[in-house]
């Protein structure tokens, strides 16, 4: 984030499965080890996304939230 907000309060404890893809990690102390703040899952021909940012408390004073959550929606309606 380009101010001082949270960007997580916890992280995704993902298995390793190769239809998980790990979009951003965080090695902070929010947990005791790495843990996945974002991850999309494939499901069949579809996409589930995980999501542990504050995106949404974020999206009015934080331009890199608009940008993640628009770059979500945009590559679910894009994809094929």
């Amino acid at each position: 984030w380009a101010k001082d907000y949270a960007v997580a309060v916890f992280g995704l404890k993902l298995k390793t499965d190769p239809s998980i893809t790990s979009l951003v990690m965080c090695n902070r102390p929010l947990v005791d080890d790495n843990r996945s703040l974002l991850a999309r899952i494939k499901v069949g021909a579809g996409r589930l996304y995980l999501c542990q940012m504050l995106l949404a408390d974020n999206l009015r004073d934080e331009p890199a939230a608009r940008l993640i959550l628009a770059g979500l929606l945009s590559e679910n309606v894009h994809e094929k």
